[in-house]
């Protein structure tokens, strides 16, 4: 279950880890944060060798 900023209830079908994952990486999750970014913080910045 997920409270929005509105004060309403979302009820998601998954684990709490699945979940946080879509946020991170899927741009079209509901509460998506993937679409915000074009590199994921958690992702080298340099290039390789």
């Amino acid at each position: 279950m997920v409270r929005t900023f509105d004060n309403k209830d979302v009820p998601f079908d998954c684990q709490a880890a699945e979940f946080v994952c879509r946020v991170l990486i899927d741009p079209h999750h509901r509460f998506t944060m993937a679409r915000y970014f074009d590199t994921h913080w958690f992702m080298n910045y340099r290039e390789s060798d």
